[in-house]
C-alpha cells in the first residue's frame, strides 16, 4: 500500500502573509488580484482579498482553481488552490491542491 506524502504547507504560507492570486475571468482571461491569509489550517486557508469590489465577470464559485503566488518571479512560490465553499467574494475558502513549486 503507498503512503501518501502531506505537504507541510505552513512552511511556506502563514497567517498574515500577503499572496498574489490569478482569479479566471469568464472571458478566458486572469484577473491579478492579492490578498492576506486571514485562517489557516493545514491545508485549508481563507483568503481576504485586497479589493472591494471586483470585476463581474470573476468566478469565484466551488471548484474554481487559482494560482496563489508569493515573492517575485523568479524568486517566489507558487501553488494551486482550489475554492470550497460558497464565498462573499472578498473572503475566500481555498484548498491547496498541489505542491508548492518555484515562480
Amino acid at each position: 500500500m503507498e503512503e501518501q506524502t502531506t505537504i507541510d504547507y505552513s512552511q511556506h504560507y502563514h497567517l498574515g502573509m500577503r499572496v498574489g492570486i490569478d482569479i479566471p475571468l469568464a472571458n478566458g482571461h486572469i484577473f491579478r488580484e492579492w490578498g492576506l491569509i486571514i485562517e489557516m489550517d493545514q491545508d485549508y486557508i481563507q483568503l481576504r482579498l485586497s479589493r472591494d469590489i471586483l470585476p463581474e465577470e470573476m468566478k469565484i464559485e466551488v471548484g474554481t482553481i487559482f494560482l496563489l503566488v508569493t515573492g517575485k518571479e523568479g524568486s517566489g512560490l507558487c501553488c494551486r488552490a482550489i475554492v470550497v465553499a460558497e464565498s462573499s467574494r472578498r473572503v475566500v475558502p481555498l484548498r491547496l491542491i498541489s505542491e508548492v513549486l518555484l515562480y
